[in-house]
Parts: structure tokens; C-alpha cells; sequence
């Protein structure tokens, strides 16, 4: 309505300590601006209401001038755009959702559901995992670089704390910790080609200990986690070898269990129901 109905914003006044703004303004465009308005400019894509987005937005001041600013929606590219600018300042200014500053009466007037900044440009890899994670917590489809299947109905929603690692010939993401997807971590020892990637999430917010569905199991008095993850791997040629880790005050499930590796093993099944396959028996404990 040729307001400005802002998302995030970082500045105390127009272009004063202005650090970044994204703003709705006209047309159903998304608006964004660097440090100043000078480079102001709007998405392609015309935005409508009731209806959910993922929107990306990445500066990198050590590209060319003319494509230090790229917006993404659901994982395809929006636009790609010019920005004078070769840094972001730190200015003495608060970041602000819902309005363009302290002193604007004007209010965003929508739902915000996460808002995620970083401090340096992610790379491609870093973006695609971000994504997947969103849109499976908010059941957004993504429209390209969708590596997580666990999110599907089909597959038993396994929707929460989905975490990954990846690679793409301009950089990697190649572990993340238990903290990050409820208590299971995974790091990457060989084998990362571009293109791999390795996904997983939950289905379960609350963890404990359960002494059923503990079918296939060997020895006696077994329990396992209640919480299952999902795991979505992309591999294009060479096998991974990876380090996985659990961590059980991550895992939300911090009870007193054995103290010697061989009494852990490592559980699979290939569907949400049957006999699970003892892969391995843990190899060392921290703590």
C-alpha cells in the first residue's frame, strides 16, 4: 500500500546506522536494502497474501559490484542484484522486527515464523541444508535442491531439528553436532563428493527410553532411544565415511545407561515398523 511493512531491519532512521532492511513497500514485492537506500530493489516474484514463503536473501561483498545481493524463494533463484556496498557496518543501531525503527508506527501485518541472520555469506551447500531444515519444520515445498524425503507424510513426518551436511563444488558444510538435531551428530571422514549430502531429523519432541519395538535386538534387558531419526543420503560416487555421534543430555533422554561401548549399538530399520538390524556396537564413550 506504499508503506513500508518491514520483516528485519537494522538502522535508527532512514539511511542513518542503517545496516540492512526487508520491507514490503509496493507491488507485493519484497524490498531490499543494503546499508543505505541507494541500491534499493524488489524481488521478481509478486508475493501474495495468506500463503507461506522461505525467502533467502545473501550479501557477499567480495563479489562484483553487480551480484553482491542474491534472493532465493523455496530454493530458486528470485533475482540476483547490484550493491555498491563491499561490507555491512556495525552500526550502533538495534535490529527490529515488524517495523523499519524504533520511532515507526507503521506495523508489519503478518506472521512471522523464523527469522535466521548470519554473519558471513553462507555457502551453497550451508543454504541448501538451511532450507531443507525449514521446510520441513514448516511444510513449505521447496522448488529445487529438495534432499529431505523424511518430511513426507509417506515417510512418517519426520519433521523436527532436521540437520545435514553437504557439499557442492563451492564449499561444505561437513558436520553438525548432536546439539543441533536432538542428540544425534555426524562428521564426514571421506568420500565428499559435490552433490553429497546426508539429512536427518526426528519425529518425536520428547526422548526417553523405551523397552519396546525392540524387536531383533541380541543379548538381554535391551532398551533403546524412543527417538528415531530419518536419514536422507545423496551420494554420488565415492562411499562416505563418516563419524556419528549421540549424545544423551542433547538427546533429551539423560538417564543413567551402560558404561562400556559394546553394550551400545547402532540401530536400523529401512520402514516405520519391524525387527531392527544391529549395525555396530559403539566403539568409545565421553562421559
Amino acid at each position: 500500500d506504499g508503506n513500508a511493512r518491514v520483516i528485519v531491519s537494522k538502522r535508527t532512521t532512514v539511511s542513518v546506522d542503517q545496516s540492512f532492511m526487508l520491507f514490503y513497500y509496493s507491488g507485493n514485492k519484497l524490498a531490499i536494502d543494503i546499508q543505505t537506500t541507494d541500491n534499493r530493489f524488489f524481488t521478481n516474484a509478486t508475493l501474495s497474501n495468506n500463503a507461506n514463503y522461505i525467502l533467502d536473501i545473501i550479501y557477499d561483498g567480495s563479489l562484483a559490484t553487480a551480484s553482491r545481493v542474491a534472493v532465493y524463494s523455496e530454493e530458486t533463484l528470485d533475482k540476483t542484484a547490484t550493491e555498491t556496498a563491499s561490507f555491512v557496518p556495525d552500526n550502533a543501531s538495534p535490529i527490529i522486527l515488524g517495523t523499519t525503527d524504533a520511532t515507526d508506527p507503521r506495523p508489519y501485518g503478518g506472521y512471522i515464523a523464523e527469522v535466521i541472520i548470519y554473519r558471513e555469506a553462507l555457502v551453497p551447500a550451508q543454504r541448501i541444508i538451511v532450507k531443507n531444515y525449514l521446510s520441513a519444520k514448516y511444510d513449505i515445498a521447496l522448488s529445487a535442491n529438495d534432499k529431505y524425503n523424511g518430511d513426507d507424510a509417506l515417510q512418517g513426518h519426520y519433521d523436527f531439528e532436521v540437520a545435514g551436511v553437504g557439499m557442492e563444488s563451492t564449499g561444505s558444510n561437513p558436520s553438525f553436532s548432536p546439539s543441533v538435531s536432538g542428540g544425534l551428530g555426524i562428521a564426514v571422514n571421506s568420500g565428499f563428493n559435490a552433490g553429497d549430502y546426508i539429512l536427518a531429523g526426528h519425529a518425536v519432541m520428547v526422548n526417553s527410553q523405551t523397552t519396546t519395538d525392540v524387536g531383533g535386538m541380541t543379548g538381554t534387558n535391551n532398551a533403546r532411544w524412543l527417538r528415531i531419526w530419518y536419514l536422507d543420503v545423496t551420494n554420488t560416487s565415492t562411499t562416505l565415511n563418516t563419524d556419528i555421534e549421540f549424545d544423551m543430555s542433547d538427546g533429551g533422554a539423560p538417564f543413567a545407561g551402560p558404561t562400556t561401548a559394546n553394550n551400545y549399538v547402532l540401530l536400523y530399520r529401512s520402514g516405520l515398523t519391524g525387527n531392527w538390524t544391529e549395525l555396530t556396537t559403539a566403539s568409545a564413550i565421553s562421559g
